[in-house]
């Protein structure tokens, strides 16, 4: 073995210098940065589940149900007389615009 790289007792090696700047002045990353890290991924992926195209499928379909309850609760309110017509019609074309928005194509 050709052994003229020992000359000296030890070697000399860049290692220490790649162990130096990987390991010595590392530092532990700080506790609250840590926490802030975790609630902003947490938010980020709420975000982005509820903005998916199935969370907005669910959504409209929701709405369309509730909207359609309401209508109804407003035909009742006018057939017992606890709303007048020309109010229970405005709200009623008001509930149809909005079923109309919810429902149409994007």
């Amino acid at each position: 073995m050709n052994a003229y790289y020992n000359k000296q007792e030890h070697s000399i090696s860049n290692n220490d210098i790649f162990r130096a700047y990987l390991l010595g002045d590392a530092a532990p990353v700080p506790t609250w940065k840590r926490r802030a890290d975790t609630i902003l991924a947490m938010l980020l992926a709420c975000i982005a589940a509820l903005t998916g195209s199935t969370a907005r499928r669910i959504w409209r379909a929701f709405s369309v149900a509730i909207l359609l309850i309401a209508l109804i609760g407003v035909i009742g309110a006018i057939e017992v007389g606890a709303l007048g017509l020309g109010m229970g019609f405005l709200l009623g074309s008001l509930l149809i615009g909005l079923e109309f928005l919810c429902l149409r194509r994007h």
